[in-house]
């Protein structure tokens, strides 16, 4: 899949999942028994995250890992953005257009408070100038 057609897929639709009952049910109930259902919606919910961070903010995917997917053999991309002016957010993610897996994560850094480490991606450890 081109990363133009990951923007516009409906992943909802794709997974079957209604994402705002998804959202609501992880942050009411967090991950609390780690069934499978669970961890299907914390995956899709993170694809989904990955998607509307990358659209909000007119971003690329990120740059390609030397390592392929896990799952499927095919690229990673490897993403960072930086937002705020006094504090810091920071979102990072992998995603694997092929097999559409994804890890998403995000993390607030208050004024000068970033420490050696605060950039690096959480997922594979590389820095993100």
């Amino acid at each position: 899949m081109l990363i133009e057609e990951f923007l516009k897929l409906d992943i909802g639709k794709r997974f079957k999942v209604k994402i705002n009952q998804a959202i609501d049910e992880v942050n009411r109930r967090g991950i609390t028994d780690h069934s499978r259902r669970q961890q299907r919606l914390m995956k899709i919910l993170d694809l989904y995250h990955v998607q509307q961070t990358i659209l909000q903010r007119s971003l690329g995917p990120g740059r390609i890992l030397k390592e392929p997917c896990e799952k499927c053999g095919g690229d990673v991309y490897c993403g960072f953005h930086e937002e705020g002016t006094f504090d810091s957010y920071y979102y990072f993610w992998h995603l694997c257009l092929n097999c559409l897996d994804a890890d998403y994560a995000f993390s607030h850094i208050g004024q000068n408070q970033e420490n050696e480490g605060d950039r690096n991606c959480p997922f594979c450890g590389e820095y993100n100038p």
